[in-house]
């Protein structure tokens, strides 16, 4: 993850010190990524023989990704990255040897802050919720791959 900073010195010292989200890197290691998923997240294309074809001038539309990561006590931690920019996939291959090497492929993305605006006027890049946390409803769990999550405001 990168971080913007700024200090401001005034009095010889540090007055104030503004750190902002810049960008960060999400690498994916996929078993088979496919063609559609592949063309989807990078921008090549599909061709009439089922063929994915990548060139120069393939441009990716940023998505967003959500996922869970399970936590020591059997719960799991929910993230959205609202803004991820994928690259071409990387394959490593390895001729046959006398013993049997695995790889898979992975493709990395660039997390960006969102474009789009909270209701605060801020412009998150992540959310990030702990299943049986307090103050953490049923329901936004249960809805958490329904859609995008979409920060809540105080009532």
């Amino acid at each position: 993850m990168e971080l913007a900073e700024a200090i401001l010195y005034a009095d010889d010292g540090a007055s104030e010190i503004v750190k902002e989200f810049k960008s960060g890197t999400l690498t994916l290691g996929v078993d088979d990524l496919g063609t559609e998923a592949a063309s989807a997240l990078t921008g090549a294309h599909v061709d009439a023989n089922g063929v994915l074809i990548s060139t120069s001038e393939d441009n990716t539309t940023p998505v967003a990704i959500g996922f869970r990561a399970a936590r020591s006590n059997g719960k799991y931690q929910y993230f959205w990255l609202y803004r991820v920019k994928f690259a071409l996939p990387t394959t490593t291959l390895a001729t046959k040897a006398d013993s049997i090497t695995f790889s898979t492929p992975t493709v990395q993305g660039t997390i960006l802050r969102r474009n789009k605006p909270d209701a605060t006027g801020k412009h998150p890049w992540q959310a990030e919720v702990t299943e049986g946390a307090a103050g953490v409803k049923d329901e936004t769990i249960n809805a958490w791959y329904q859609a995008v999550y979409e920060p809540a405001t105080a009532e």
